[in-house]
């Protein structure tokens, strides 16, 4: 491998390493993805994981900014499948806990949907 493809790897893994790597918001405990209820929808906020799962999750769609819905969980509750990007994804509920969403009010913005 080339030393600019290394340079371009480089710089893309620093990159990923400060994004949503943000301090956790002090919100309530809704404001984290675990406590979505099937079918409602937010907006990622930040990832709290170490940089490899950080972005683990952001190359499948976890990326601060990016809506996020739940599909459904599963029966027993450890499991709720989301989706994001497109993709629909499976996390267990201490993974989900670990990221945060908008507050309700930043989430919805009233006046981007009046155009």
């Amino acid at each position: 491998m080339g030393s600019a493809a290394r340079e371009d790897i480089s710089t893309f893994d620093s990159a990923a390493a400060n994004i949503g790597n943000e301090p956790a918001m002090r919100g309530t405990e809704s404001d984290r993805l675990d406590h979505l209820s099937p079918g409602a929808t937010g907006v990622i906020a930040a990832l709290d994981f170490e940089e490899a799962d950080r972005v683990r999750l952001m190359e499948l769609g976890f990326i601060p900014g990016s809506s996020v819905s739940c599909q459904r969980v599963v029966p027993l509750g450890d499991l709720a499948i989301f989706q994001v990007e497109g993709t629909q994804v499976a996390l267990r509920k201490d993974t989900a806990a670990r990221i945060t969403l908008q507050p309700s009010s930043a989430a919805r913005n009233p006046d981007a949907d009046s155009g």
